[in-house]
């Protein structure tokens, strides 16, 4: 979706046309229909626009009352929107683009207009007169927010580069250098791998104050709503699928997925994937990226999402209905209903289904035997990053919720966000806004209030909501993984002949290079793989470093 990118001076002096221009060439692969920027006194801001055919998403600013918002924002349910404002004596109409009806919102509700509104968005608000900016993003971090804050400006985009063109400090944080090392990402969710330069986190409205202060604060979490068991299972199908926007069931059968196609009738697109597999270390090319990115294979996602934006600007993302369909655990069984009503649910799925509900038992106990493990990283990763890693996942929070643990635990934003950013034009450099229906808090709020037996056992709920959409054959297939895929793409790499690894200065920063296990075919699956997640961060901080 567009680009933009936001100003605010704190010295009282005017942001100047030429502060805007340079922000703009970040933006100019994700905007590719027009670039514009506007100046009102101390705001400023500037946005290359994504035409997807909709006008209510192309502008990137408005004005309303004493605010002046920027963002890239994309709202649904807007016949209950506009009627909400309404009733909040504000004129609005269905026809406003969505920036405006943000604005408004936020007019009407203030830091409450987040947790009202539906959709995906990024907005920077500015209020005129008290020189207080608030920055925001959706619930689940679909879109990007990035902000650099100093005694003379606040620098705000959906767009890493587009911060760093405004001639920010590109200092590394060696905290999310050692979470990578770790684990492949930045596990802190409100830093970047650039120290001068902030994150949002999801759900959150940073508040910067006239005088600098920041203030964060959380404004959505995972809902708990009561069980609905008044509802027979006809209604409680139709009802999910009345609230579905799109249903993409990915299927790794290439059989299935050609049926699916052909029922449904759309094109349909085989990519061969050895074509791409592990090539970092070889003498193919590899995609440059704003962070080091630990996917190992980034060239095949980024080739599926070119594919697609040479048939449309907009691409539908499957993920992630799983997450929100995970059945429950006993414990949390029980904490959301009473002993003898889940000994009934148990018995009569049995009944039924000639098998006993899936109960999580296993995974229970396996995280209960972890809980206080730390694992601060690989003997080689520098003493001190180790013993900061290490404080920091002491007083990190468990994720948590009532009576759907798991579900908080796979939703997890520290997890999410370089998966979200891998499909983000800001990070792909692929002009395609990339959408995903399956987060739709109506779905969630949905499938948290049904019976979690039988409705999540094995995905119930979708499979029946996807009756008569895809063909049974697929409908009714058991998800399973592709066993072996990376020792199979381990395989592709020794195979093309992997470059000799030399380790440079830039590492050496972080990491005892001495220290560093030497692999080889024989090597262990997990060995290799942080082997090649070193050679990764090494070439990204060749550049970058």
């Amino acid at each position: 979706m567009t680009g933009y990118a936001a100003v605010v001076r704190r010295d009282d002096a005017d942001v100047a046309e030429s502060e805007l221009r340079a922000l703009l060439p970040a933006m100019r692969h994700r905007g590719p229909h027009g670039e514009s920027v506007v100046m009102d006194g101390v705001f400023g801001a500037a946005s290359a626009l994504l035409d997807v055919g909709d006008l209510r998403l192309a502008p990137a600013w408005s004005t309303e009352g004493r605010y002046v918002v920027a963002g890239q924002i994309r709202l649904d349910a807007r016949a209950e929107l506009t009627e909400a404002l309404h009733r909040a004596n504000v004129p609005v109409n269905d026809t406003d683009p969505d920036v405006r009806l943000f604005a408004c919102a936020w007019c009407a509700w203030g830091d409450e207009a987040p947790a009202r509104l539906l959709g995906d968005f990024s907005a920077v608000i500015h209020d005129v007169e008290a020189r207080t900016t608030a920055l925001v993003r959706d619930p689940f971090g679909v879109r990007m927010l990035f902000y650099h804050l100093d005694e003379t400006r606040l620098v705000a985009s959906n767009t890493l580069g587009a911060v760093l063109d405004a001639g920010v400090s590109r200092e590394l944080d060696e905290d999310a250098i050692a979470d990578f090392v770790a684990e492949g990402f930045n596990e802190n969710p409100a830093t970047t791998t650039f120290r001068a330069v902030r994150r949002v986190p999801a759900a959150h409205v940073v508040r910067v104050g006239r005088d600098g202060g920041v203030a964060s604060r959380c404004y959505w979490t995972l809902p708990t709503p009561p069980v609905d068991r008044s509802r027979r299972p006809e209604q409680i199908v139709g009802g999910f699928r009345a609230r579905l926007e799109a249903s993409v069931l990915p299927s790794e059968d290439t059989g299935r997925a050609q049926l699916a196609a052909r029922f449904i009738g759309i094109p349909q697109v085989l990519t061969d994937v050895d074509e791409y597999g592990f090539r970092e270390g070889t003498r193919y090319r590899v995609p440059a990226t704003p962070e080091p990115h630990g996917d190992l294979d980034l060239l095949a996602l980024q080739d599926e999402l070119r594919r697609a934006c040479e048939h449309s600007p907009v691409a539908f993302w499957g993920e992630d209905p799983d997450a929100y369909l995970a059945p429950p655990h006993l414990l949390d069984l029980l904490r959301g209903s009473s002993a003898p009503r889940v000994a009934t649910d148990v018995l009569a799925y049995a009944w039924r289904e000639g098998a006993r509900p899936h109960l999580r038992l296993r995974e229970l106990l396996f995280r209960r035997r972890r809980r206080g493990v730390i694992d601060p990283g690989p003997a080689w990763l520098r003493a001190d990053l180790r013993a900061r890693r290490a404080e920091r996942l002491r007083t990190r929070a468990e994720p948590s919720h009532p009576t759907r643990s798991e579900v908080a635990r796979r939703l997890e934003q520290y997890h999410w966000q370089p998966f979200l950013e891998s499909l983000d034009a800001g990070f792909h450099g692929i002009p395609i806004d990339v959408r995903l229906p399956y987060l739709d808090l109506r779905l969630i709020d949905y499938a948290l209030a049904t019976p979690p037996i039988p409705w999540m056992q094995h995905k119930r709920l979708l499979r029946e909501a996807a009756r008569g959409l895809i063909p049974d054959a697929v409908r009714t297939a058991p998800k399973r993984g592709l066993a072996g895929l990376h020792e199979a793409r381990l395989t592709q790499w020794w195979a093309r002949g992997p470059i000799e690894f030399r380790p440079s200065d830039a590492l050496a920063r972080y990491v005892d290079v001495g220290a560093l296990k030497k692999i080889s075919v024989r090597s262990s699956t997990d060995d290799a793989l942080a082997h090649l997640r070193l050679r990764l961060l090494d070439r990204w901080l060749r550049t970058n470093g």
